[in-house]
């Protein structure tokens, strides 16, 4: 088997960014909660924080599952009168539960890939408008009565835009390309270890 093509990649991604924007909108939930001159800076947050509530989630989930599975594999053995070996249900159920932590939040953080990029990008947007004194001024552009580069305005850049584009626009996409390699290259994996 083979990675897909940067092409077939960027397509694909495409294709669910497009689908996404109409399926998933948390500008509703944030403009009827907060004040609405920053209604796009907790959109960002948001959608930063999202694939993580979403992890964790998946991880009571998988937690409970593992649980009754294991219950239910021990009331079976008993059931047939066999000999319950605890260690191997522990082992192998600990392998399987990371495994899906891991696969739960990489899906979950791929189909809103777009989505924070998106509501990021949109933190240094600005357009230009003419003041009172006929002077142009630059304010955001989903935001209009937020200036552009004042006080304000840069700690939305520092604390929102520039950790939501190194963790998402660089970490996420780094880590999914590392993880597909191991998956395609097991050797390596077992080097690893």
């Amino acid at each position: 088997s083979s990675l897909p093509s940067m092409k077939e990649y960027v397509e694909f991604q495409s294709y669910l960014s497009f689908i996404n924007e109409d399926i998933i909108s948390i500008d509703c939930i944030f403009q009827n909660f907060y004040e609405k001159e920053y209604t796009n800076m907790y959109k960002v947050l948001g959608a930063v924080v999202l694939p993580f509530a979403i992890g964790t989630a998946a991880l009571f989930f998988w937690l409970g599952f593992t649980i009754l599975y294991t219950f239910y594999l021990n009331i079976e053995k008993r059931r047939k009168g066999g000999a319950l070996d605890l260690n191997s249900i522990k082992r192998n159920s600990r392998k399987d539960f990371i495994k899906r932590i891991i696969i739960s939040f990489a899906i979950a953080a791929y189909l809103l890939y777009p989505m924070i990029l998106k509501s990021a990008f949109s933190l240094p947007n600005c357009i230009e408008f003419h003041t009172e004194n006929n002077k142009l001024e630059q304010y955001l552009y989903v935001s209009p009565n937020v200036r552009c580069w004042k006080e304000e305005h840069m700690s939305f850049i520092y604390f929102l835009f520039l950790p939501s584009i190194f963790l998402w626009g660089l970490a996420f996409p780094l880590s999914l390309y590392y993880m597909l390699k191991l998956s395609v290259n097991p050797e390596k994996k077992e080097k690893i270890k």
